[in-house]
């Protein structure tokens, strides 16, 4: 056993460690009612570049918010949707609104990755300057163990 890790191969290795972090990022939990106006504000004024939102049900954000995530997928600004209830899920597959965000792409579900999961893999994500629809995709994979549900496709 000690004789594989002390293999020269294994100690000529260089670790590269990419510990860039953009954290940008606004962690929202919506409302009824709440202004769609509340993500280009944020954009506008404090320079935003990534948003958590705790929506309703399994990630179903509210009709009412439609503009603001089309004015976040035109500046190409990822927001990830998730929950508000305790050890619920996001998947964008039960109801409308959940499935109007997957078809038209206008963000990222969380599935079942805790809170801090999501802002710190969007961080990390956004830190190593990925595009937008790199950081979509790469949202979804499951690289630590973070994600435990896997999509049906």
């Amino acid at each position: 056993y000690l004789k594989k890790y002390s293999e020269p191969a294994l100690l000529r290795r260089n670790l590269i460690l990419l510990n860039k972090f953009d954290t940008q990022i606004a962690s929202l939990t919506e409302f009824p009612g709440m202004s769609p106006n509340i993500f280009q504000a944020m954009v506008e004024n404090d320079n935003i570049r990534g948003f958590i939102l705790r929506a309703f049900g399994a990630g179903d954000a509210s009709t009412n918010l439609k503009k603001g995530f089309q004015y976040l997928k035109k500046n190409e600004i990822p927001i990830v949707v998730t929950s508000q209830a305790p050890n619920g899920l996001s998947n964008f597959r039960v109801n409308q609104p959940g499935q109007r965000l997957e078809k038209n792409k206008l963000a990222i579900p969380s599935w079942d990755m805790s809170i801090e999961s999501q802002t710190t893999k969007l961080a990390w994500l956004l830190g190593q300057k990925f595009s937008y629809t790199e950081i979509m995709d790469k949202m979804l994979i499951d690289c630590r163990g973070e994600i435990n549900v896997k999509p049906v496709e």
